[in-house]
């Protein structure tokens, strides 16, 4: 069976706020969706640099190593539309913080915006993205990072 690693970063300004990405409506997954950049690590990929490429590429904003915190990872298995496949799945959430950040989006995305971590979770919640809401309620629940998100 194969295995599909997914990165996502929670990247936070300076203000605190989460940036949230807008899908493409053209896209095959959740199109439209609001989602946090990232995607899969390709295969001999380290999984930061995987992380990082994935976040240059989607948003053009480019961290390196020291700047990402790896807070959580979960695993399962099932099938996969994309692969058409039974796949095992492994998500990694990192979280940044950005300063002055300009974001330049890729063709996959239309839209970001910069929101508190309540206003992610209920768009998350009104878009039935429940990945996005456990995220964000791990990172509120186990007080990780703290000093880098607001509620406000």
């Amino acid at each position: 069976m194969q295995t599909h690693i997914i990165a996502r970063t929670l990247v936070f300004n300076e203000d605190g706020m989460l940036l949230l990405l807008v899908r493409s409506n053209e896209d095959d997954y959740r199109p439209g969706g609001h989602d946090f950049p990232g995607g899969q690590i390709d295969e001999g990929e380290e999984l930061i640099t995987g992380a990082l490429r994935e976040l240059r590429e989607e948003t053009g904003l480019d961290l390196g190593l020291a700047d990402m915190q790896l807070v959580c990872a979960d695993a399962k298995s099932g099938f996969n539309a994309s692969a058409q496949a039974n796949v095992n799945m492994v998500k990694l959430i990192f979280v940044a913080k950005v300063v002055s950040a300009h974001v330049e989006l890729s063709d996959e995305h239309q839209a970001h915006d910069w929101v508190n971590v309540d206003a992610a979770i209920e768009r998350m919640r009104a878009e039935d993205y429940p990945s996005g809401v456990v995220a964000l309620e791990y990172l509120i629940e186990n007080n990780i990072a703290p000093d880098l998100w607001s509620r406000r």
